[in-house]
């Protein structure tokens, strides 16, 4: 951090004090010329004058009350100052606050700067703290711009870069730029069954765009994948089904189950279901745990159309499920 330049705080005038004189009349008199007072002196209108018998012939010795002084110095001028955190100075006929890096003086004090209502950190998050600030990495790729050899493996994010909202990602390490997934904890699988073949698919991580918190479900790179099942609207057999979705047909049934206990990460949106809603049954939700049942339909957390019956097999890997921070 860069210290900031110093700002006095306060100063005190300095004292003036009056030059003392003597001189003699053709009488024989004898004048003083009293010195002008400082403090309680000076209030009282300088030295008074004494009479006697003066060696010019009996004439008066009288002395004259000098002006009243300005206002004398109390000693040091940094006494009862107090220039936390930093130290007072005295400065010629004044004092000044030195305040440490982070820090500018005001008034009689030293306050913080705070850093952060500029732009210092650009497009990552900025956190103030007393006498400095910390830049919060949104994304992957800005741990990488920071540190260009920086290896795969989880790092705190903070969404919309808020030191306040912090979530751990998986970083893994790619080019051009790193790629982002959620840690799963829980129990994540999708299935698929028809005609007594059920295929399912269990995830581990699932990819997130850091900016928008969007899942991409049909990214498998941290994903295993049992059995098959054969899809007669696409003449082919299913081997892997997307995050958050289930299908099933021919009187068979089958569960998906999303669980996003301990990311930090909620979902924000309700699933989609099939063109005929009565088909798709036994869909609940506890908490961040999802578990849906389909029987000649299927259910989704993906975007989906009024009649997109099987179409979350074959979607791209698109972000298309929403989450929102909320441990």
């Amino acid at each position: 951090m860069v210290p900031r330049s110093v700002r006095p705080v306060w100063t005190i005038g300095a004292v003036a004090v009056g030059a003392c004189s003597l001189d003699t009349d053709a009488g024989g008199e004898l004048y003083g010329a009293g010195r002008g007072g400082s403090g309680a002196a000076a209030a009282a209108g300088g030295v008074a004058g004494l009479a006697g018998s003066g060696a010019g012939g009996g004439g008066a010795l009288a002395g004259q009350g000098g002006a009243g002084g300005t206002g004398g110095s109390t000693g040091d001028p940094c006494n009862g100052v107090d220039c936390t955190p930093g130290q007072c100075v005295a400065s010629g006929s004044g004092a000044e606050c030195a305040c440490e890096a982070g820090y500018e003086a005001a008034g009689m004090t030293c306050v913080d700067i705070d850093e952060c209502a500029g732009t210092i950190c650009g497009t990552l998050g900025c956190s103030n703290s007393p006498g400095g600030y910390e830049c919060l990495p949104i994304t992957c790729a800005q741990i990488w711009q920071a540190n260009p050899v920086a290896q795969s493996g989880n790092y705190t994010l903070y969404a919309d870069g808020l030191a306040a909202q912090p979530w751990q990602a998986y970083c893994q390490a790619g080019t051009p730029t790193p790629t982002a997934y959620l840690n799963l904890s829980g129990e994540n699988f999708s299935a698929f069954s028809r005609l007594g073949g059920v295929t399912t698919t269990r995830f581990t991580r699932v990819r997130i765009d850091e900016m928008t918190l969007r899942l991409a479900a049909n990214d498998y790179t941290h994903a295993t994948f049992t059995g098959t099942a054969y899809y007669p609207w696409f003449n082919q057999n299913v081997t892997k089904v997307p995050f958050g979705a289930t299908l099933a047909c021919s009187g068979d049934a089958s569960e998906s189950r999303v669980d996003l206990t301990g990311t930090g990460l909620q979902l924000d949106q309700a699933q989609c279901r099939s063109s005929a809603p009565s088909h798709a049954t036994g869909t609940t939700w506890v908490g961040t745990v999802m578990s849906a049942s389909s029987v000649c339909r299927w259910a989704s957390l993906q975007d989906c159309g009024p009649d997109a019956q099987g179409s979350e097999l074959v979607k791209d890997t698109a972000y298309s499920i929403q989450l929102r921070y909320g441990p």
